[in-house]
């Protein structure tokens, strides 16, 4: 018996959004047991201008329904942007499985972030959707309630954490100049703390810098696009980091800060991947909302708020934490 053909649309790039590229390579590793699997993603490059970004998103379209057409099985991550794609998924969705992957609440970020245009897509499409037999897949039971009042059947949504691969990509070496750094930091630090983001105000870099100051023998490692500036000799800029540097860093960090600005865009629950990933490192992580991963009891211990413990990370930093538990 032939195994089905799984087409995954990813409607974005991998260079753009690197952390996800791991949670893409995991998701497709476990559909490849049961599906044959391809992966048709947005090849866009960063910086591109907007004509040429525009003329390539339309390629993309078309030639993601083409292969649509071929698929067993359609598996989509919604962008409200892929008018014509989410379309053709909804119409495909009568003759076979459809799934489209919702990994962010749209009616509260894109007013925060003024895409006007987008968010009127969006609500259009939600219109057009919800007639359709497409199975919604959310990332968080808010995600699932706020695509049910767009007029969603419940029995047609699916709450899936994120969750995160161990897999070994291969794909880019360690930069040994920055492990010599973090090394360092690590013979004059009690404690160290890392924070990964991608320069959205609502990951609260600046709320984490606050934090970090109020600990005593606490380094804070930022990681991702932001300027190096001086603002406290505890608070060290290593910049983006390829996904080797950045697994061997985690070797020499003690706590992990996941987004502390959520209540910027409304949002009080979520499995984000940075915070699947500090637990995968063994690390013990800090947040601003109700991450999913309380939910599994065995986590529940390494998962502090600040909502509910307001000295959270002072608490952290007293414990002695086996990385080998958490993980």
């Amino acid at each position: 018996m032939s195994r089905p053909r799984l087409v995954y649309f990813f409607p974005s790039n991998f260079l753009h959004h690197p952390g996800l590229l791991k949670k893409v390579s995991g998701q497709i590793e476990a559909l490849q047991t049961v599906a044959t699997v391809e992966l048709v993603a947005f090849g866009y490059r960063s910086g591109m201008v907007f004509f040429r970004k525009y003329l390539g998103g339309v390629i993309y379209e078309w030639k993601a329904i083409y292969k649509a057409f071929f698929g067993d099985i359609l598996y989509m991550r919604y962008n409200p942007k892929m008018v014509f794609l989410t379309l053709m998924c909804g119409v495909l969705s009568w003759s076979k499985p459809v799934f489209l992957e919702h990994n962010v609440d749209l009616e509260k970020e894109l007013p925060y972030l003024k895409r006007v245009f987008e968010l009127s897509m969006h609500r259009l499409l939600m219109l057009f959707l919800k007639q359709m037999p497409i199975w919604h897949v959310a990332v968080s039971a808010s995600i699932g309630k706020s695509i049910q009042k767009k007029g969603v059947l419940a029995h047609h949504i699916l709450v899936i954490q994120n969750g995160y691969s161990m897999t070994d990509l291969g794909c880019d070496v360690a930069d040994q100049s920055v492990i010599d750094r973090v090394t360092s930091l690590r013979k004059t630090a009690d404690k160290i703390a890392i924070f990964v983001g991608n320069g959205y105000v609502w990951h609260g870099l600046d709320v984490a810098i606050d934090l970090v100051k109020k600990q005593p023998n606490l380094i804070l490692l930022v990681v991702g696009p932001y300027p190096e500036k001086r603002v406290d000799d505890r608070v060290v800029f290593l910049g983006s980091l390829s996904l080797a540097t950045l697994r061997e860093v985690y070797g020499f960090v003690d706590i992990g800060i996941g987004s502390l600005r959520w209540d910027l865009v409304g949002a009080r629950e979520g499995s984000p991947l940075k915070t699947r990933e500090y637990l995968a490192m063994g690390l013990p992580i800090l947040v601003n909302y109700h991450d999913m991963a309380s939910d599994i009891e065995a986590l529940k211990p390494y998962v502090f708020t600040l909502q509910d413990n307001p000295d959270a990370l002072s608490e952290i930093c007293q414990k002695k934490w086996d990385k080998t538990h958490i993980a």
